[in-house]
């Protein structure tokens, strides 16, 4: 086994923690990252990270129900932006 030191968050300071590093993860990771133009460290811990597999979730019973369908209105996202309106914008 091999031992090497890292950076940890605060509170595992002076801590032993195990990491487990899977070459193929990160190879992909750093063709990602290079494929994106934007080459970091930072950027492919990020990739690394976004590539473990997420826990699914969990069904939960409820009795609620959609009674109104919503609807996309992408024109209200250029109305806000649109610095000539006049018309009056009310937030929740």
């Amino acid at each position: 086994m091999q031992r090497n030191r890292y950076s940890v968050p605060c509170d595992l300071v002076g801590q032993m923690v195990s990491v487990r590093v899977y070459p193929q993860r990160v190879e992909v990771a750093v063709e990602l990252v290079l494929e994106s133009g934007a080459v970091s460290a930072e950027h492919v811990i990020n990739v690394v990270g976004r590539l473990k597999p997420s826990v699914p979730l969990e069904q939960v019973e409820t009795l609620l129900q959609v009674t109104e369908v919503p609807v996309a209105d992408t024109g209200r996202y250029d109305r806000l932006r649109d610095e000539d309106s006049t018309e009056e914008v009310r937030h929740a």
